[in-house]
């Protein structure tokens, strides 16, 4: 499903010559494992994200920015901003995903839950059972 919300997007970039970056490396997946593994520990099951990177390695579209890795744009690069939005304390409990306008899409590394959360409050909007789900929902959201 992911993929299938991938390509839509990519045939409406196409439109505006645009290109989708291309899927993370196995090396930039590495890099992500392993810094997520120093921030939270073993409980961290980055390859849940794999899904998406491995199909395209960030995603700015209509809006929403979802976070790759080592990407030359740092407004889309996970680490970067996840070391900005950790400036304040009570968000480094949140592994971030990406965001938009108003939102977050975080994992909670206290509950383990993949959340969505209201950017000005931090208070959850909704919650997901999944890493794809909460990624397939901010895909189709930026179709809509």
């Amino acid at each position: 499903m992911i993929e299938k919300l991938i390509n839509e997007i990519a045939k409406i970039e196409a439109k505006y010559d645009e290109i989708l970056p291309a899927p993370a490396t196995l090396e930039e997946l590495e890099i992500l494992k392993n810094w997520a593994t120093d921030l939270f520990g073993n409980d961290v099951s980055i390859e849940v994200y794999s899904q998406f990177l491995n199909n395209v390695n960030s995603l700015q579209h209509n809006g929403i920015f979802l976070y790759g890795v080592n990407t030359q744009n740092a407004n889309l690069d996970i680490i970067e901003n996840n070391k900005i939005w950790h400036d304040m304390t009570e968000h480094k409990k949140y592994l971030f995903f990406g965001d938009d306008d108003i939102s977050w899409y975080v994992w909670d590394s206290v509950v383990n839950e993949f959340q969505l959360l209201d950017k000005p409050s931090g208070e959850i909007m909704e919650t997901f059972e999944s890493c794809n789900s909460m990624i397939i929902e901010a895909l189709e959201k930026v179709l809509d």
